[in-house]
């Protein structure tokens, strides 16, 4: 969405910088969590995996809906570690991928008989 800003730095005297991420990114953490999309599985070995999905749209566009669950929880669990790593993700554009193969997986394929 052009112009959407997922977050702002917030910097003031003697505090320590960190994102303030706007409340529709608060929403998506918290949705995901309440609705099983955040799964209890050993995320930080799953890096690499997730850093080349992001790097190539190809092998997120193959991913079925277990890997889909899995890259979301690291995502979010990420967040949590790393304040504005979401934020990242949405001006990288891989978040919009991830929802995009999510609606793809969702969406059959059109009859073309």
């Amino acid at each position: 969405m052009p112009g959407f800003v997922p977050s702002e730095v917030v910097s003031s005297s003697g505090v320590i910088p960190y994102n303030d991420n706007a409340l529709s990114v608060c929403d998506f953490i918290r949705a995901a969590c309440d609705h099983g999309w955040v799964i209890s599985y050993d995320w930080p070995e799953a890096r690499a995996w997730a850093e080349s999905l992001s790097s190539d749209p190809a092998l997120l566009s193959a991913t079925d809906l277990g890997d889909l669950r899995r890259l979301i929880t690291l995502h979010v669990r990420l967040e949590r570690f790393c304040d504005g790593h979401i934020a990242a993700m949405i001006r990288s554009g891989h978040l919009g991928r991830v929802l995009r193969r999510l609606t793809a997986l969702r969406d059959p394929l059109p009859d073309t008989r």
